[in-house]
């Protein structure tokens, strides 16, 4: 495991994160996770909460809305009765805390909580707003919630959630203080943990740590060119224009802008060519400055979203059964410029080229090879 994914010591906070349930990114949840920015929920987005609220109260006080008036899984058909109503979101809590295995760093619980708090400012869940105070409260003062590695096969990261639901209850235990325990009942249950709140967290800071890692390669490979005297030929930028992809142009500039090199640099005297490692440079870390911007555009939308099942929608007051909760989407070719070509791999129909060669009309993929979603 990296070492930045692992605790780190407790900073000072030294600014402000506004949780809107609209504009979170990345570097906030790192910042939030480290204990370097007071958690501050926006006041629209708690209006929002509010209304959901109210909303999933009602809808589910009049009609079938799953998990909240029913049962889950297979229960689902069967109605919960209006004087078992908050004992039937302390069972679904605690039937899911089944995780194992070692404790979670606290870096990585504080990111789930941040990552949380700010989806349920997004107005969709339906759960009582005190939740959302509980979360910022325990992200202030650095308390979290004792929550196992291993445990959630399906939907979302459930068994870690089911953990700090509880924890938020006051029947799991937390490290340091946690805040007043919360009367959870059917109406927040399963609107808390149905998230991939700790997934998302964890993906948040290990992209922060490969921003800065990726950027460190930059200063050494511009370092290590200085040292040799070599060419600054291979990041001109006629180069990368004239095969304009976003990361080896990046990568091309941003070395241009270390090695103090001119956009059409003049060509060395006395030698062609610099070795490979120094020439490709552009060509090799732009792809990985690509896959990360690709991440970021699914975290982006993945942390501010109000993706809970069944979704509340306050101006329809209608509970949407759906499984938009299930996995985060795969970015589109749209996403990032730099999202590669389709890949032919073959085929093994008489008549089709081997993998190595280009593919007839009948077999060419019309999209990029990647994995399928699963079945709903």
């Amino acid at each position: 495991m990296s070492s930045q994914i692992v605790d780190t010591p407790a900073s000072v906070h030294t600014g402000l994160v506004v949780l809107d349930g609209i504009g979170l990114g990345v570097s906030d949840v790192a910042r939030l996770a480290d204990g370097a920015a007071r958690p501050v929920p926006g006041t629209d987005a708690m209006k929002r909460v509010t209304t959901s609220w109210d909303a999933a109260r009602q809808i589910a006080a009049t009609g079938r809305v799953y998990g909240r008036s029913t049962g889950v899984g297979a229960n689902r058909n069967e109605p919960v009765p209006t004087e078992a109503a908050a004992e039937h979101g302390l069972r679904l809590l605690r039937s899911h805390a089944g995780a194992i295995g070692e404790e979670l760093p606290a870096r990585q619980v504080r990111a789930m909580l941040a990552v949380r708090a700010n989806q349920l400012l997004a107005g969709g869940a339906g759960l009582r707003p005190t939740v959302v105070t509980a979360l910022c409260e325990a992200l202030e003062s650095g308390a979290y919630p004792v929550v196992h590695e291993f445990g959630s096969v399906g939907t979302g990261d459930i068994a870690a959630l089911a953990q700090a639901g509880l924890a938020l209850a006051g029947e799991h235990p937390w490290k340091g203080a946690g805040p007043e325990p919360q009367p959870l009942d059917n109406n927040d249950a399963l609107a808390f943990i149905s998230s991939n709140a700790l997934t998302l967290g964890q993906a948040a800071l290990a992209l922060h740590e490969l921003r800065g890692l990726l950027e460190a390669t930059q200063v050494v490979g511009a370092l290590s060119l200085l040292a040799v005297d070599g060419s600054h030929e291979a990041y001109a930028a006629p180069v990368h224009a004239a095969r304009p992809h976003r990361g080896s142009s990046e990568v091309a500039r941003r070395m241009r802008e270390l090695i103090g090199a001119d956009e059409r640099p003049t060509p060395p005297l006395g030698r062609i060519q610099d070795p490979y490692g120094f020439r490709c440079l552009p060509q090799i870390h732009g792809p990985a400055h690509d896959a990360a911007d690709a991440l970021e555009a699914v975290l982006a939308v993945e942390i501010n979203a109000a993706a809970e099942n069944p979704f509340i929608s306050p101006e329809d007051m209608a509970a949407y059964h759906h499984g938009a909760s299930t996995r985060p989407s795969s970015p589109s070719p749209s996403t990032t410029s730099g999202w590669p070509s389709p890949r032919w791999r073959g085929c093994r129909r008489p008549g089709c080229p081997p993998s190595t060669s280009p593919p007839t009309p009948a077999c060419a993929p019309s999209s990029p090879t990647t994995s399928p979603p699963p079945p709903a």
